[in-house]
């Protein structure tokens, strides 16, 4: 986005609502146009020790992540995670957060 807060590009495809928003906001852009959407998908062990599966919105199953201490893994790269954590009402929430990299070895027992 800064690329067209100079002036240097004709098109921007990015990701992040919010910044979008805000890059309208103050002039520089002409049309916004929504062409992403996320969708979230938890793996997890067999044993669900935060009792997951079958949740019927990922909201409530990141609130049961924190709520039991669950680890849960990230790419670690930045993305825009916490900022749908806002979007989606979960605020305040704190996870045992660990990096996983660009490309986890996940455990064999995933459900």
């Amino acid at each position: 986005m800064k690329v067209g807060e100079r002036r240097e590009a004709d098109v921007l495809l990015v990701h992040s609502p919010e910044e979008e928003q805000a890059f309208m906001i103050q002039g520089f852009g002409i049309s916004r146009r929504l062409v992403m959407y996320n969708d979230f998908i938890l793996v997890g062990p067999a044993h669900d020790p935060a009792q997951v599966k079958g949740l019927k919105t990922v909201s409530v199953a990141f609130k049961a992540i924190a709520r039991t201490g669950a680890l849960f893994l990230s790419r670690g790269d930045n993305s825009s995670l916490s900022g749908t954590f806002c979007l989606l009402g979960i605020q305040g929430i704190s996870f045992k957060n660990k990096k996983a990299g660009p490309f986890p070895t996940l455990p064999e027992d995933v459900f």
